[in-house]
């Protein structure tokens, strides 16, 4: 497969979900988004967050990103969560005229994870994944959309890395009073800001870690907001827009 072709992309869950009401989907930003993302001619690979669905029940049980005994019910229930909605994103993008293929993180996180992905998307598939539970030997852990996006990334070597998030890219301090950044470097140190609702993933500082880790592969990473989808479609076809770029490129 040739990675010039192929976008790959994480659909932040505050863009699709309310994070501050549990189980509340917005139905017309995810038909939205879909809807551009299905616009795009090249090959993709779909990550989606958990929003409103599987945050609240994982900070019930008390999930973190570390192996830790957990209750069953409560692996079980975040799971459901969910995979809840994973199936409305689903549904959504095979609306839009994109032929989603459902493929749990596990597979992710094996050996072989390149050739999978790569035999879905040379059938003509969209592979469509998710943050989720992950038992171990030590215990269960949560492992993020975000986690998967520098896994996969660093793996496959995609021509676009974007995150679709719920504001306008990156900004110098809090998104309501700071200055959007156009681009910034691997290395940058965004100031902590408390954010609203709760995510047991690490919010956007968990974000701008993992493609930061990215773009320091050499590849660019995007963040755009989702709530424009044209501005997604944009990125997706490489032209000018609002957002914000942590720069993979070496300069002299």
């Amino acid at each position: 497969m040739d990675s010039e072709e192929l976008a790959l992309v994480k659909i932040g869950g505050s863009v699709i979900t309310n994070k501050s009401k549990p189980f509340s989907l917005n139905h017309n930003h995810l038909d939205n988004l879909s809807s551009a993302l299905g616009s795009f001619q090249g090959r993709l690979i779909i990550i989606h967050g958990g929003g409103s669905y599987a945050h609240p029940v994982a900070k019930r049980y008390n999930m973190t990103p570390e192996p830790a005994k957990i209750e069953s019910k409560g692996v079980t229930l975040t799971r459901l969560a969910v995979l809840t909605l994973h199936s409305d994103v689903v549904l959504s993008l095979l609306k839009a005229g994109i032929p989603a293929y459902s493929i749990q993180p596990l597979c992710i996180l094996r050996e072989n994870a390149a050739e999978v992905l790569n035999e879905i998307i040379s059938c003509s598939l969209t592979p469509v994944t998710y943050g989720d539970v992950v038992p171990t030997t030590k215990g269960c852990y949560v492992i993020s959309g975000d986690t998967l996006m520098r896994i996969i990334a660093t793996s496959l070597r995609p021509k676009r890395v974007v995150f679709i998030v719920d504001v306008d890219g990156l900004y110098d301090t809090n998104p309501k009073s700071g200055r959007l950044l156009k681009e910034v470097s691997p290395a940058w140190m965004p100031e902590q800001s408390v954010e609203s609702g709760y995510d047991v993933t690490g919010g956007i500082l968990g974000k701008v870690r993992e493609a930061q880790k990215i773009a320091s592969t050499g590849l660019d990473v995007y963040f755009v907001n989702g709530l424009h989808p044209e501005r997604v479609l944009k990125v997706l076809r490489g032209e000018e827009t609002i957002s914000t770029v942590v720069s993979g490129r070496v300069r002299s």
